[in-house]
């Protein structure tokens, strides 16, 4: 029997402009530890994915430093991530994240490990 660990809209990259400057950034940090939470329940329990309904990141405009923070909190789990395909108009498509993103946590074709192409929220 396959297992999944399920979860969905993260949301990486949301602003909380209505709070304070330390809980906005505390509120913004918890989004990464929870990640890491998860990556290293899926390896505890040895799911075949983990999957992600919805948004990964709040907006395609994350920064790099952004998306390198949320690969690394993946890392404690070295299955299959989402792999969602990139609906994306083309003027649009040069920003977004996944093409952003390149190394080991990212589908590269011919190679195998895990695939993690994540469609950001466009508003």
């Amino acid at each position: 029997m396959t297992h999944f660990l399920h979860t969905a809209d993260w949301q990486i990259g949301r602003q909380y402009g209505q709070f304070d400057t330390d809980d906005a950034a505390m509120l913004a940090e918890a989004r990464f530890d929870v990640v890491a939470r998860i990556a290293a329940r899926a390896a505890e329990r040895g799911v075949d994915a983990v999957l992600v309904a919805g948004d990964v990141f709040d907006t395609q405009g994350v920064s790099d430093r952004t998306i390198r923070r949320l690969f690394a909190a993946m890392a404690a789990y070295a299955g299959p991530w989402p792999r969602d395909a990139v609906g994306l108009h083309p003027r649009q498509r040069a920003r977004a994240v996944a093409h952003r993103r390149r190394g080991p946590a990212c589908h590269q074709p011919g190679r195998a490990g895990r695939a993690a192409h994540a469609t950001p929220h466009l508003r």
